[in-house]
């Protein structure tokens, strides 16, 4: 589906959980209608490639492992400067490509 500049925003419905209930959040699923949320606002909307997709598999996991002699240099020569992102579960959702060459100097912490 392509949105246009000026388009309306299609309606669905969202649904969220929450980690710990508050006065007047519920831990769900709390159901909210898109058309409510956006109603008389303008909005901005961007989207980026999830991982494990297609687009994911495609470009970016081979860019890190084409490039990863010249992160183990940057590296090397600067340390570990960026953060490497890691979710509760223990997935890598940034850094990826840091984390593999640290791996691939030997370096564990």
């Amino acid at each position: 589906m392509t949105i246009k500049v000026g388009d309306r925003v299609p309606d669905a419905t969202l649904t969220e959980f929450i980690e710990t209930e508050t006065a007047g959040c519920a831990l769900g699923p709390n159901a909210f209608q898109v058309a409510d949320l956006v109603k008389g606002k303008k909005i901005l909307m961007f989207a980026l490639p999830g991982a494990f997709t297609p687009t994911c598999s495609a470009k970016h996991v081979p860019s890190y492992v084409q490039h990863i002699d010249a992160i183990k240099a940057s590296l090397r020569k600067f340390g570990q400067q960026k953060p490497i992102v890691v979710d509760a579960k223990g997935i890598v959702l940034a850094g990826n490509g840091t984390l593999t060459a640290a791996k691939e100097l030997g370096w564990t912490e």
